[in-house]
């Protein structure tokens, strides 16, 4: 989500819609992989689904996911955790072809193997904060 002359509207969102409905709410959110990650937004979502393709033709595909670990976790069958890594690195890269292809294609196959859920990577057009 982009709003001119606003730096972070998704993180202000999801914190009021934290506020709002409170901590026994579960929060599924889908973001774009480039979005600018921060331990707010992990904080404030319990689910957190980001694309993993370049050009983005997975958007179904990770609404799906939000839906179903958001049930999964409001039935109390998961208890899912979300952990952020910062690599400080900026660039373009599409998922369509190597060496991202073969990343993505690896995250996708560890997804469900030893109690994890998704594997989710980003790149990102922005400046690191």
């Amino acid at each position: 989500m982009v709003a001119q002359d606003y730096p972070d509207c998704e993180r202000d969102l999801l914190g009021e819609v934290r506020k709002l409905v409170g901590p026994g709410t579960i929060i599924g959110v889908e973001l774009d992989l480039h979005t600018n990650m921060t331990e707010s937004k992990i904080r404030d979502a319990d689910i957190v689904v980001l694309y993993k393709e370049y050009p983005h033709s997975d958007v179904n595909a990770r609404a799906r996911e939000v839906f179903e670990l958001s049930v999964k976790a409001k039935l109390g069958q998961i208890n899912p955790k979300m952990a952020l890594f910062d690599c400080r690195m900026v660039g373009f890269y599409p998922t369509s072809r190597a060496p991202l292809r073969q990343f993505v294609d690896a995250m996708a196959a560890a997804e469900g193997q030893g109690g994890f859920f998704l594997f989710p990577s980003r790149t990102d057009f922005s400046l690191p904060t």
